[in-house]
């Protein structure tokens, strides 16, 4: 007859087998994003390219991942990315429906890693509606004072009076004014080009720059590190250290981001290939407190 405690761990060892992740039979990987998604617009395309990873190391190619956005209590669909390039990387381009705060996620080799949210501005395409309505009135405005002019000019010529003269130099001047841009032009030109600016890097500090790029390049899938702050996004704890309290020089940062095996030639992280600004962000973000 079976005891209480031989039971219990009967029911443990089957549990384990039953939940033991695929991650321990080599079916874990790591995506890495190429750039964090900046200027998306609704209705525009907008491109994104990633790597995948075995283990963090090996690119894996003869994927088909699966990018999933959801607009959260609205909308939500899935686009399929194509290798590009490199082996082990890919490629999907996504045109969002409308604009919001939406989520996404990449599913590749049995992995679905959230990726940091995508701000998605309102479509822009009202470009024919910037005020057409004084060109007509500028016509008629430029005709009246080259007529008058004219007029002004033979009654100065046959009468040679001052007069007619300025009437006519007045005239004439208005005329070529009417040339001149009117500076409604500009004004629309400038709101343009504002509502146009990257609404990414440049919008937001440092640190949380850092924090996005530590979810986008897949540094959370190895890293634990309690300062990107949600549940959403999960850490296989295989050896690489906790990353929350961790202490060193940007000197020895900047090194290791740049090339880890020229710090620590048997280290198992591969070159990131990761931009000076995106290795400053995150210096910040893991330095920061």
């Amino acid at each position: 007859m079976f005891t209480r405690s031989r039971i219990l761990l009967g029911m443990a060892l089957l549990l384990s087998l039953i939940l033991v992740p695929s991650v321990f039979a080599g079916g874990w990987a790591v995506v890495t994003l190429d750039e964090l998604p900046v200027n998306a617009t609704a209705g525009e395309p907008l491109t994104v390219g990633f790597t995948v990873r075995q283990h963090g190391k090996t690119p894996l190619g003869g994927l088909s991942p699966t990018v999933t956005f959801t607009l959260p209590k609205e909308e939500q669909f899935a686009v399929t990315a194509e290798e590009d390039g490199d082996e082990g990387h890919y490629s999907a381009t996504v045109t969002f429906p409308k604009e919001g705060e939406w989520e996404w996620s990449i599913e590749a080799f049995t992995m679905n890693q959230p990726m940091p949210t995508i701000s998605v501005a309102a479509s822009s395409l009202a470009p024919s509606t910037a005020k057409s309505e004084p060109v007509p009135y500028m016509l008629i405005l430029r005709t009246l004072a080259f007529g008058l002019g004219l007029i002004g000019l033979f009654i100065a010529l046959r009468k040679k009076t001052r007069i007619a003269i300025a009437f006519t130099a007045i005239c004439l001047a208005v005329g070529l004014a009417s040339f001149i841009p009117v500076s409604t032009v500009p004004k629309v030109e400038a709101q343009t080009n504002l509502s146009s600016q990257p609404a990414g890097e440049s919008s937001i500090s440092q640190v949380e720059l850092g924090r996005r790029l530590f979810i986008a390049k897949g540094c959370i899938t190895c890293h634990v590190n309690s300062k990107v702050g949600s549940a959403d996004y999960w850490t296989i704890e295989m050896g690489a250290p906790n990353l929350t309290s961790f202490t060193a020089s940007p000197e020895y940062l900047r090194m290791w981001l740049a090339d880890p095996k020229s710090v620590k030639r048997l280290t198992e992280m591969p070159n990131l290939k990761l931009s000076e600004t995106e290795i400053e962000a995150l210096i910040a973000f893991i330095s920061s407190k």
